[in-house]
């Protein structure tokens, strides 16, 4: 248990240095920075994606329509609300209207996702399913299948 209390510490000091040692791109700060770094991923495992599946001239026209149902909408720039301004029931619907935003890009996802993949063979099938097993979200990835460092770390000890 003590192993395991000082790795802990150990990792989430040189987090701590790594994190106040990292320098962000010149001009790009916090929530810009971040949008730019999830796009640029975002691309490079679409285009690892459409290299991997080998599509065929026939299905390039429902691949297009997958990538652009995969781009994200822009944000629009809302007008900051202080909650403390609202009541319990405004805050309330506010949580409901975001819900339903969420929702409906889900849905629209999940609606892309089947109609790409019923133009797949069955051999890219297999492919597609591997590849985005681990793709995007909170909770996946390395991070969220216990493949980080600080995870890693805590096995072993």
């Amino acid at each position: 248990m003590k192993t395991r209390t000082a790795l802990l510490l150990a990792a989430s000091l040189f987090s701590a240095t790594a994190l106040a040692q990292t320098q962000p791109a010149p001009g790009r700060h916090g929530a810009a920075a971040m949008a730019e770094a999830m796009s640029a991923a975002r691309e490079a495992h679409l285009t690892k994606l459409h290299d991997d599946l080998k599509l065929t001239a026939n299905q390039e026209a429902a691949w297009t329509a997958f990538k652009t149902a995969m781009t994200p909408p822009p944000r629009t720039a809302q007008t900051p609300v202080d909650p403390s301004t609202l009541t319990a029931p405004q805050r309330a619907d506010r949580m409901v209207e975001r819900a339903k935003t969420m929702l409906a890009h889900a849905q629209a996802h999940a609606d892309a996702v089947k109609a790409f993949y019923a133009v797949l063979t069955a051999e890219q099938k297999k492919i597609f399913d591997t590849d985005t097993l681990h793709a995007g979200g909170r909770g996946h990835g390395m991070m969220g299948q216990g493949q980080g460092p600080l995870r890693q770390m805590l096995k072993k000890g």
